[in-house]
C-alpha cells in the first residue's frame, strides 16, 4: 500500500549464515487508501532464498481487517505477504489512523 508511512518504525535483524531473523515494530501510522488483498510489508534486509518460504508471526497488530493474521515470504521479493491464519490468501490493510504492527520473521537467503 503506497499510502503507508513507516517513518517511526523500529526494527532489527540478525543473520547467521543463511538464516535471517527480523523483529520489527511499526509505531503508529495511518492507512489512507488500502488496496484489497495486498497487505505487504516491504524492505526485508535480504531477498528470501529461491524456492523456500519463510514465516512471519504477529504479536500485536491493529493494521489489518482480519485480526487473525500470519505472514510468509518467498523468493520473488524482500517482503512479507500478510495473510489470514490457515491459508495464504491476502489480508487487507485497515484504513484509519493509529495503526500498529509488531512482527517477527524468520527466513533463509542466498545473500
Amino acid at each position: 500500500c503506497d499510502s503507508v508511512d513507516f517513518s517511526g518504525a523500529l526494527g532489527l535483524y540478525v543473520k547467521v549464515g543463511a538464516m535471517v531473523h527480523v523483529q520489527w515494530y511499526s509505531g503508529a501510522f495511518t492507512v489512507a487508501n488500502p488496496v484489497s488483498n495486498s497487505a505487504r510489508i516491504h524492505s526485508l534486509p535480504f531477498t528470501p532464498k529461491s524456492g523456500y518460504y519463510g514465516s512471519a508471526s504477529f504479536a500485536h497488530t491493529t493494521a489489518f481487517t482480519n485480526a487473525e493474521v500470519q505472514g510468509w515470504t518467498n523468493s520473488s521479493s524482500p517482503q512479507v505477504y500478510v495473510s489470514n491464519i490457515g491459508n495464504t490468501g491476502g489480508n487487507n490493510w485497515s484504513s484509519g489512523s493509529s495503526k500498529y504492527v509488531m512482527m517477527s520473521v524468520v527466513y533463509y537467503t542466498d545473500d
